[in-house]
């Protein structure tokens, strides 16, 4: 249906959701879903061509028998925080006549905190998740504020709570629900974990288990100028490494953290892979059931790993699932 030369802002079911396919991505001098796939690709190798179009795929099916982008937060609510208004869930209901699994899923895709790459790696995932069984729920969260931090974390819990309110409307069979993420929305995903910051936190329920893609687990290394453009997103330009010490997930983990399923290539140029060794030793320390796939190749932004060797990690992470 779809080709390289594709650009997602001009397919007609999608044209009224362009701007959150791809949240605030600019990665040249027009937005990124008003480039083409090839464009995409060009400024960003490791955003597979084949995997964006099934993403695309999958969402204009879903997008053509009616709407599928939500609101998380109501008109009151917003109205502290205009940006509240960007937050929102898609949702991807599962594939054809197979049973929809127990658990459902929230995919926070990343961007180092500054735009949300839905298009490259949350709707691709959710695609073969959907063929797996499952519900998905995309997540729009909140980017590039000054001293951003909780609101990535407010907006997770306000899309989870959005989503359980309306567990009737989405025919969810049940309040368990795993929380997937990459690269920053892996960080979100892993911050969600912790008591401190994330689910208990917000009095929320426990999720099942996380997906962690690889995720930032530590800020070690990061206090120094010319290395802390993550943290100075996250907590402003003049933060407190205090404050920054208590988001961090390697300080904070506790021995009722959610089982873990993380993938991570070794030759990751942008987020190392000890950051998932840290966190999956963290775990086998604690009893914590957790599985580490260490792929060889991969860089960073696989997504559903499609031309990598994390291929079709989705389906492998689901069978470890159902084994909890």
């Amino acid at each position: 249906m779809f080709t390289k030369e594709t650009i997602p802002a001009e397919i007609p079911v999608l044209k009224d959701y362009a701007d959150y396919l791809c949240y605030n991505c600019i990665p040249a001098d027009k937005p990124a879903s008003q480039m083409s796939l090839e464009e995409l690709h060009q400024d960003q190798p490791s955003w597979d061509i084949a995997s964006m179009i099934r993403g695309l795929n999958r969402l204009s099916e879903i997008a053509a028998d009616g709407p599928c982008l939500y609101n998380v937060y109501t008109p009151d609510e917003s109205s502290d925080c205009p940006e509240k208004k960007d937050v929102k869930v898609w949702f991807m209901p599962t594939k054809g006549t197979s049973p929809s699994k127990s658990p459902w899923i929230i995919s926070c895709a990343g961007g180092a905190y500054t735009c949300v790459c839905s298009l490259v790696e949350s709707f691709p995932t959710a695609a073969r998740f959907n063929e797996l069984g499952y519900n998905v729920f995309v997540l729009t969260y909140r980017v590039l504020q000054p001293e951003l931090m909780p609101m990535p974390l407010d907006d997770l819990a306000a899309a989870i709570r959005f989503i359980l309110l309306n567990r009737k409307k989405f025919q969810l069979s049940s309040d368990e629900y795993i929380v997937n993420g990459f690269s920053a929305g892996a960080n979100l995903t892993c911050l969600w974990g912790t008591v401190s910051k994330g689910w208990a936190h917000y009095g929320l329920p426990r999720p099942k288990a996380l997906f962690p893609i690889y995720p930032v687990t530590t800020f070690d290394g990061m206090y120094t100028e010319g290395n802390n453009f993550f943290l100075k997103v996250m907590f402003g330009e003049d933060f407190d490494k205090k404050t920054a010490e208590t988001y961090d997930v390697s300080h904070i983990l506790s021995d009722n953290y959610p089982p873990c399923y993380l993938v991570h290539a070794k030759d990751d140029p942008v987020v190392s892979c000890q950051h998932s060794v840290l966190l999956k030793n963290l775990l086998d320390s604690r009893h914590i059931p957790a599985v580490l796939e260490l792929v060889e190749h991969g860089k960073h932004g696989f997504g559903d790993g499609s031309g990598t060797d994390a291929a079709h990690w989705m389906d492998r992470a689901a069978a470890w699932e159902n084994t909890l």
